[in-house]
C-alpha cells in the first residue's frame, strides 16, 4: 500500500493530475499526434542509421 501510493504520487508529479484521462482519451482515437511524431522520428532515425557501415565503425572503435 505504501509503495502503491508513492507510485501514484510519482505519476501525478511527472504526468500531472489528469494522466489517466489523457490515456483513456488517447486510446479512443486511432492515432494521436504524439504517435505520429514518434513514428516520424523513428523513420528518420532508421534512414540516418542506414547511412553508416556499423560493423566497420564497431571494429574501428569510432
Amino acid at each position: 500500500p505504501g509503495i502503491v501510493s508513492a507510485l501514484d504520487a510519482f505519476k501525478v508529479s511527472v504526468y500531472g493530475e489528469n494522466h489517466d484521462l489523457e490515456e483513456a482519451t488517447a486510446g479512443k482515437s486511432s492515432t494521436s499526434e504524439a504517435s505520429k511524431k514518434r513514428k516520424a522520428i523513428a523513420e528518420t532515425a532508421a534512414k540516418e542509421s542506414s547511412n553508416y557501415d556499423w560493423p566497420v565503425l564497431a571494429d574501428s572503435g569510432k
